[in-house]
C-alpha cells in the first residue's frame, strides 16, 4: 500500500518515495519527413479550436473514481492495489483526490492557487507533506520521482483547453503521426514540453506525454472511453472527457488506471474542498512533512 500511495502522491505531484532517472524520448516523436501520402499539415489554429470546443465550458469536474495500482514488488513480482474515491477539480488550480480502501480513507490529495499536499492516512501516525507551488523545482521533483510540475496531473487528463494561438517555436506544434492516422501537438509545460496524439476527425486526444526539457517522457497517460459530461451552467455544451486514463512513469514499473463513474460539471463546489486546514483538522493530523524546506536557500 505505501508503494501504491506514494504513486498516487505522484499524480498530483508529490511522488516522495520512488527513484528517479532519466528516460529516452519516445519512440512516437514525429519523423523528420513525412510520408508523401498524408494530407497536408492541418493549421494549429483549426485544431486548437476543435479540442477547446470539448473542453472550454469544463470548469469544474466532479466525479466517483475507481483506481487500480499495479507495481512492482521486491521479488520482482506484481502487486495490485483496488482503491475509490471521489475527484473534485476546479480550473485552473483547484484539485481534490480523496481515496478510500475497504470504505476507509487512505489519502488525500489536492491542490489550490498556492500549495499542493499529499494527506498519507494509510499509516499508523497520518502526516501530510506540503509544498507551494512557486517554490517548485525541476531538481526538487527529481528528488521526490518525477521532473513534471505538480499540477500537470490536470494536463494528463486532457480538460484543459490548448492556447488559441500557437506559441513561439523553431519547430512546427503540429505533425503526423509516424503511421499517418493521428497527429501530434507539441506545446511548452511548466518545465518541458506536452504532446498530446489527438484524433483528426474529432480532436480527441488519445495520449499525453509529459517531456522533460532535454526531451525524455516523464509521464505518460492513455486516454480512452470518451463520455459526455453534463455542464450545469451551459446545458448541451459538448463537452466530452476520457473516463478510463492509464498513467505510466518511464522510470518506474507502476501503472495506475484511473476510471470516472458518471463525470459532471456542477454550476459550483465546495470551496472547503482545496484548503487543507480543515482536512488536516478533519483527521487529526500531527506530523507535517515540508517539502519547501528541503530546499538549499539561495545565496
Amino acid at each position: 500500500m505505501r508503494h501504491a500511495l506514494a504513486f498516487l502522491a505522484f499524480a498530483l505531484g508529490a511522488a516522495l518515495l520512488l527513484a528517479a532517472c532519466e528516460s529516452s524520448p519516445t519512440s512516437d516523436a514525429p519523423p523528420d519527413h513525412p510520408p508523401a501520402t498524408l494530407e497536408k499539415v492541418p493549421e494549429y489554429a483549426a485544431v486548437a479550436s476543435l479540442y477547446n470546443a470539448r473542453v472550454d465550458a469544463l470548469v469544474r469536474l466532479q466525479s466517483q473514481v475507481s483506481v487500480v495500482i499495479e507495481s512492482e514488488t521486491r521479488d520482482k513480482g506484481r502487486t495490485r492495489e483496488q482503491l475509490e474515491g471521489n475527484l473534485i477539480i476546479e480550473r485552473p488550480l483547484n484539485v481534490a483526490l480523496r481515496l478510500d480502501k475497504v470504505g476507509q480513507p487512505v489519502a488525500h490529495l489536492g491542490s489550490n492557487d498556492h500549495a499542493y499536499w499529499w494527506l498519507n492516512l494509510a499509516e499508523d501516525e497520518p502526516s501530510v507533506a506540503v509544498g507551494s507551488h512557486i517554490k517548485a523545482t525541476p531538481k526538487d521533483a527529481e528528488t521526490f520521482g518525477l521532473p513534471v510540475h505538480p499540477l500537470e496531473f490536470v494536463e494528463l487528463l486532457a480538460i484543459t483547453p490548448l492556447p488559441a494561438a500557437a506559441p513561439a517555436s523553431k519547430t512546427p506544434p503540429v505533425a503526423w503521426s509516424k503511421d499517418g492516422k493521428s497527429l501530434l501537438v507539441t506545446l511548452p509545460s511548466r518545465w518541458g514540453t506536452r504532446r498530446l496524439t489527438i484524433d483528426p476527425a474529432t480532436a480527441y486526444p488519445s495520449r499525453v506525454e509529459l517531456l522533460a526539457a532535454n526531451g525524455s517522457v516523464a509521464a505518460t497517460a492513455d486516454l480512452s472511453r470518451y463520455q459526455p459530461v453534463n455542464i450545469d451552467t451551459r446545458p448541451g455544451a459538448p463537452a466530452r472527457v476520457a473516463s478510463n486514463i492509464s498513467l505510466t512513469v518511464p522510470t518506474n514499473s507502476t501503472r495506475m488506471i484511473l476510471v470516472l463513474a458518471d463525470p459532471k460539471s456542477p454550476a459550483k463546489v465546495r470551496a472547503k474542498a482545496f484548503d487543507l486546514v480543515p482536512l488536516v483538522e478533519n483527521y487529526n493530523i500531527k506530523k507535517f512533512i515540508d517539502l519547501d524546506a528541503r530546499k538549499t536557500p539561495p545565496k
